[in-house]
């Protein structure tokens, strides 16, 4: 006898996913606080347009502020640290002083890295020879599909 689906429970808690998603949590602690198996879960986000697309959109501002830090990183930055500290003057007091300097963080040639290679794929890449290899086997297939010779 088959299982009973799980997805109109599942279809009731879209809102409560969508705040999961746009708060990072991993899709396999999604599916444990769905009380359903990571498989499942899989099953119905292929399956079910509804899910995927909550999924989708709930990650967009994640995604957004990554793109945003990583940017930051790679071209480096500047932040205003705050040092305060309390002495006692001549005459017995507290004083509070409070220190602000600004600090410049340099760029980071990982993140530069990782950047170009993804925001410019054409133009910067690990292995050029084998991309253009890729690029020349895909055009072959393409072709060797299109004469059914696939």
């Amino acid at each position: 006898m088959a299982r009973k689906s799980l997805w109109p429970e599942i279809e009731k808690r879209l809102p409560e996913i969508a705040k999961w998603a746009k708060a990072g949590i991993w899709e396999k602690d999604m599916a444990a606080n769905l009380g359903i198996a990571l498989a499942t879960f899989n099953v119905y986000k292929n399956k079910y347009s509804a899910l995927s697309d909550v999924l989708k959109n709930g990650r967009r501002p994640l995604i957004k502020k990554l793109e945003n830090n990583l940017l930051k990183m790679a071209f480096g930055y500047k932040i205003t640290e705050k040092k305060e500290y309390t002495t006692i003057d001549k005459d017995g007091n507290k004083v509070t002083n409070i220190e602000k300097f600004t600090k410049e963080v340099g760029p980071s040639l990982g993140a530069t890295c990782f950047a170009l290679k993804n925001f410019d794929s054409d133009h910067f890449q690990d292995n050029p020879a084998m991309a253009k290899i890729k690029k020349l086997e895909y055009e072959l297939k393409k072709k060797m599909a299109e004469k059914d010779l696939w």
